[in-house]
């Protein structure tokens, strides 16, 4: 995967809207990075909810999932293990429900964004 071509870099912050081509493998990939910000933003289909397990490795605060297809229950099932996380992006995640929300519950959360999860009651 490309994405393990930075991980000698120092990055706290990484932005990948719009980049159609991540996978699974990609995402395990920024595994050991000292990333504190991540934003995806993509409609590739290669994302499934196991990519998400990486996300409790990193040290994140700000999580933004927002638009994204792939962002489903079973993905947030990995979210839960994020125990630094502070501010999560789930607007327009149209395929999240009350199970999946049921997964974040014991997240320090400080904001929450879930603007236009039309599955949530």
């Amino acid at each position: 995967a490309g994405l393990s071509l930075l991980t000698d870099m120092p990055l706290h912050t990484l932005h990948l809207t719009n980049c159609d081509m991540i996978t699974d493998d990609g995402l395990v990939a920024l595994v050991g990075l000292p990333l504190e910000t991540f934003q995806l933003v993509s409609e590739s289909n290669m994302i499934t909810g196991s990519g998400f397990s990486c996300f409790s490795s990193l040290s994140l605060r700000t999580l933004d999932l927002g638009s994204s297809v792939y962002t489903t229950d079973d993905g947030l099932k990995h979210l839960a293990a994020s125990l630094h996380l502070h501010t999560l992006s789930l607007s327009m995640c149209e395929y999240i429900t009350d199970t999946g929300l049921s997964y974040l519950a014991a997240l320090p959360l400080r904001t929450l964004d879930l603007c236009g999860c039309i599955n949530i009651t």
